[in-house]
């Protein structure tokens, strides 16, 4: 009971805060461009370019994206993970505004004041040093919230409750999302807006793509964990197999950004063994761990996954996905389930294999029309979320 009294207190000091700041900024616009910043830790969970890249034609914002390690990569928890620099040169090779909040040299998380920011947007609830939290942020700054897959699974943001109402405002991808949310949540500001994701597929041509990579994306849920949405145990191994079975294709491997940290710390491999394993993937395809990997998924033909993200952002390829999928996994949100109804649902090795064959071997994707139709009926034809975020600050800071 104290614990939930702390953190109704909590949360109400930061919309208190964001009143004030609110209050402050309608003022500030009219005279100086707003400072918008996005927290980033993980490259390969970047999906937001869209909305950087309007933000920076905006004439009332100025966008700005530091990158810092997760809390355990900095207490030295983590075996494996992309070094600041690689994730720094992501954005730098692009012209984009970016800079460390991070000290190498001290190892000290520099706090957010310095960069002056009005507007912060977060893509993940894990691992956050405390002084990048809503509490402390919310002082001087609004908080905004877009998770980096879209429709996150309830059961495991559930957990972090506060979190997720402690912002200023949290952005979602569709209607399903936001009432599935709002019963969980019920003190968070939700705005449909669409997912910036997804905005990658305006003007999209089915056609003229070449749809020629053919995806393995494992989950890294293995064992003892809360989501179990993982089946390497039995499909990992069997794709590797099965894809040096047929250079023909062109394969990739686009393992979930945890897969080898967790199988070491968990010790479901060694560091050794999952080292071997990637290597026997890069001499029969391509072992992907960018962020820009939409590009990827419109020119393939076909995704193998058990990440429950992909299942909603590969579905506007209309190429078929085998949902390898792990009996005791928690359930999947309702945007994902009924757009993974019409997908290949694998539960078994034998039936990987049977699929494999039928669909990509073959050439029979069987679902295709039902899955084309019901994509019609949860998507609009346009995707504008980058336009509909920008479009909802202005109108709060009162400068349209």
């Amino acid at each position: 009971m104290l614990k939930k009294f702390l953190s109704e207190i909590s949360i109400k000091k930061c919309k208190n805060n964001y009143k004030i700041i609110t209050k402050q900024l309608k003022k500030d616009a009219k005279f100086r461009t707003i400072r918008v910043i996005f927290l980033v830790t993980e490259i390969q969970k970047w999906g937001y370019q869209s909305l950087y890249e309007e933000f920076e034609k905006s004439s009332y914002f100025e966008p700005l994206i530091l990158v810092f390690p997760m809390i355990t990569v900095h207490k030295g928890k983590e075996f494996y993970h992309d070094d600041l620099k690689k994730t720094y040169d992501f954005f730098k090779s692009r012209n984009m505004n970016v800079k460390y909040s991070y000290q190498q040299n001290n190892h000290k998380y520099l706090p957010l004041e310095i960069f002056s920011p009005d507007i912060v947007f977060y893509e993940q609830p894990y691992v956050l040093p405390k002084i990048y939290k809503q509490e402390y942020v919310s002082k001087f700054a609004l908080t905004c919230y877009i998770h980096y897959g879209i429709a996150g699974n309830i059961h495991n943001m559930g957990k972090n409750k506060k979190f997720f109402e402690s912002f200023w405002r949290f952005f979602v991808s569709d209607d399903i999302t936001s009432k599935e949310y709002s019963k969980k949540f019920t003190n968070a500001k939700f705005v449909v807006s669409g997912h910036p994701k997804l905005d990658t597929f305006q003007n999209y041509d089915f056609i003229k793509r070449n749809h020629n990579y053919v995806i393995y994306a494992p989950h890294f849920s293995i064992g003892n964990t809360f989501l179990k949405f993982a089946t390497f145990d039995w499909s990992g191994r069997f794709m590797l197999e099965f894809a040096q079975k047929h250079p023909e294709i062109q394969w990739v491997f686009k393992p979930h950004p945890n897969l080898k940290s967790h199988f070491i710390n968990s010790k479901y491999m060694t560091e050794t063994e999952i080292n071997e394993y990637f290597n026997e993937w890069e001499k029969v395809g391509l072992v992907f761990d960018s962020g820009d990997y939409f590009n990827l998924f419109k020119n393939s033909k076909m995704l193998i996954t058990d990440c429950g993200s992909f299942l909603v952002e590969y579905a506007l390829t209309q190429q078929p996905v085998l949902h390898l999928i792990n009996a005791k996994s928690v359930e999947q949100g309702e945007l994902r389930k009924k757009i993974s109804s019409n997908y290949y649902k694998i539960y078994s090795q034998s039936s990987l294999k049977s699929h494999l064959e039928e669909i990509l071997i073959n050439n029979n994707d069987f679902l295709k029309s039902k899955r084309v139709e019901e994509l019609k009926k949860i998507f609009p034809n346009e995707f504008n979320s980058a336009k509909n975020i920008i479009t909802h600050l202005k109108k709060n800071l009162e400068v349209l």
